[in-house]
């Protein structure tokens, strides 16, 4: 999060004399870069705003509360979130059930890979047998024929 502070850079602890000197650092340093215009129209007016509520000790004090709440609030969110336990028994329990499901389905694919290999087998042994009795007519055609 960038403060008031930051554009002008100081540290809240700045004194109205260092808040000064620091503002027409900046908008000499500004007035020298050589960024592109728009860059130093939204940059001029960060400092502008920067130093009009920095300089007026009322107004820097509303601010200075103003950035306290907000870290307070910060801090205080951060700090309620606690371990991720739940988060972990979660993670843990689904993993879990994925590995209960490749295995349950590992099974199931050998099983019916298993049926299927029993089914080609029954119908080549019903093949062999058919040509079996084909074979077995033949013959006994010939020892007929004789």
């Amino acid at each position: 999060m960038k403060t008031l502070y930051d554009v002008l850079g100081l540290s809240r602890t700045a004194s109205p004399a260092q808040i000064e000197q620091a503002y027409r650092f900046n908008l000499e340093a500004l007035s020298t870069d050589s960024d592109s215009p728009e860059d130093g129209v939204i940059r001029g007016k960060a400092l502008r705003e920067a130093y009009a509520v920095l300089s007026s000790a009322s107004r820097k004090q509303e601010y200075d509360l103003k950035l306290q709440a907000k870290e307070r609030i910060t801090y205080q969110t951060v700090e309620k979130a606690g371990p991720p336990w739940a988060m972990i028994g979660v993670l843990s329990i689904l993993l879990l059930a994925g590995v209960g499901l490749y295995k349950y389905q590992a099974h199931r694919a050998e099983v019916e890979r298993v049926a299927f290999e029993a089914e080609k087998a029954k119908a080549d042994a019903e093949d062999a047998e058919k040509k079996a009795e084909a074979e077995k007519a033949i013959l006994d055609q010939k020892n007929l024929d004789i």
